[in-house]
Parts: C-alpha cells; sequence; structure tokens
C-alpha cells in the first residue's frame, strides 16, 4: 500500500487544476482538504500531453503498476507526443493504456471512435488496458461551459463511440466520469455494461458509484490530480486499480 501526504484543492476555470483536460475541470465540488493517496489493489497515473516525462526509467522504478495517457480529442486533434509516450512506456514494461476525450458539440461520434482507433489499434498488444473514454464538460475558448444539446441524443451518441471501438479492439471501453456527470446524463443502466473509471476526489474508504453502476465494482478510482512520482516534472492524477492487474 502506497500513502502520500497531499493538499487537493479547489479548482476553478480555465486555471484551474489539470484533470485529464486542462481547459476544463470535473463538475463536482470539492473543499480544499489534505488526505492520503492509498491503494490495496494495482496504483498507476494518467497523462496527456502537457505533462513533463523527465525519465520513464524513473517513472517504471517508482512502483507504479500502469499509465493510461490521452490520445486523442474530438476528431482533428491528436497528441502529438502520443506515440512516444506510447512507446516509452512498452520500452519499460509499464502497463499502458490510452483514452480519447469525448467532444460532445461535435455531434460525430463515429468519426471521433474512427479517429481513436486510426491513432491506437495499429499499436496496441495484448497485455494493454482496454480503452477508455473520458466523458466530462468541455469549455470555450472563453472558459464556459458548452452545454450538452439533448441528453437522450448525446447517450445515443456515446453508445455509438463505445460499441465501434469496441467492436475494433474486442474490449469493453472504460468509462471515466465523475459521479454527479454520470448520475445527470449516464443514468440508463446500459452504461453500468461498462467498466467504471470514477473520479471522486474525497477522502472516503470507497468512491462514489453512479446510479447506472448501481451493484456493480468500479474499475479504477481517480483520487486525486496532485501526486508527485519519480520521472515526471509536474504533479499528476493517482488512479487506484480495484483488484491486481491479472485479476
Amino acid at each position: 500500500m502506497k500513502y502520500l501526504l497531499l493538499t487537493t484543492t479547489i479548482c476553478i476555470g480555465l486555471m484551474g487544476c489539470k484533470r485529464m483536460k486542462p481547459k476544463n475541470d470535473l463538475a463536482m465540488n470539492r473543499t480544499t482538504v489534505v488526505h492520503e493517496y492509498s491503494c490495496d489493489g494495482a496504483y498507476g497515473i494518467d497523462i496527456y500531453d502537457r505533462d513533463t516525462i523527465l525519465s520513464w526509467k524513473e517513472l517504471a522504478a517508482s512502483g507504479i503498476s500502469f499509465v493510461y495517457m490521452k490520445a486523442t480529442d474530438g476528431i482533428s486533434y491528436p497528441m502529438e507526443i502520443f506515440s512516444r509516450q506510447w512507446d516509452s512506456a512498452r520500452s519499460q514494461n509499464i502497463v499502458r493504456g490510452a483514452y480519447h476525450f469525448y467532444e460532445y458539440t461535435d455531434q460525430q461520434p463515429e468519426k471521433q471512435a474512427e479517429f481513436f482507433i486510426d491513432t491506437v489499434l495499429k499499436d496496441t498488444l495484448s497485455t494493454d488496458l482496454p480503452p477508455a473514454l473520458d466523458l466530462e464538460f468541455s469549455y470555450n475558448s472563453k472558459g464556459d461551459q458548452n452545454p450538452i444539446p439533448n441528453k437522450g441524443t448525446f447517450q445515443e451518441n456515446v453508445i455509438a463511440w463505445l460499441k465501434t471501438v469496441e467492436k475494433a479492439f474486442g474490449k469493453k471501453p472504460v468509462i471515466y466520469v465523475d459521479p454527479s456527470f454520470a448520475n445527470t446524463y449516464l443514468n440508463d443502466t446500459v452504461f453500468g455494461n461498462y467498466p467504471l473509471w470514477i473520479a471522486d476526489y474525497r477522502e472516503r474508504d470507497e468512491p462514489e458509484i453512479p446510479s447506472a453502476w448501481n451493484g456493480k465494482k468500479w474499475f479504477i478510482w481517480q483520487q486525486g490530480s496532485k501526486y508527485q512520482v519519480d520521472g515526471i516534472k509536474n504533479h499528476v492524477d493517482y488512479d487506484c486499480m480495484n483488484g491486481k492487474l491479472n485479476d
């Protein structure tokens, strides 16, 4: 079990703490607290293009078991350093996974899915973690939240993305989401058929499980964004897996 004393702060607008995308923050209330990251299973991190990797060798030796990295965003925003990160993780025998940030304003789920597939699938190994879909609010250039046009349409589009990617990879994609967003926009039980990567930064023994996953276990619990690990210059997100990698 790994522990690290840290401070989680309130994140506001464009200058807020980094999550899985720099320009926005999870739609959940937080206050300033001091707590410890802890994990009885495998623990890892998730990164994106603005994280500064100083040494993959040091990162591999730090004790983390896996790393999820951002591969694509929408239909035309590839992560320029993704291929290098993807190859570096493999060279250091770090179990890796790739995720896509879903831009719901595009309203083109199949094209978003194909963009992700074209970017990731060709270099995917059987030992890689399942592909993941990051679902949260997006923001415009002024920092204003983009409204979700219609919940029914949003859910249909998300399901279209999930099915397209599942067919290509042969694995059910993981859904990354926070409890508030999930209970509002993913309240159909169909989403509970997909592994849950839940973002809940509150100090508690277990994360809050959204209604669609009622009675089911979480796959990964993102506990915070202030984890300092060897080999990376900045703080990153801390992720706890519900079990070991081979479970």
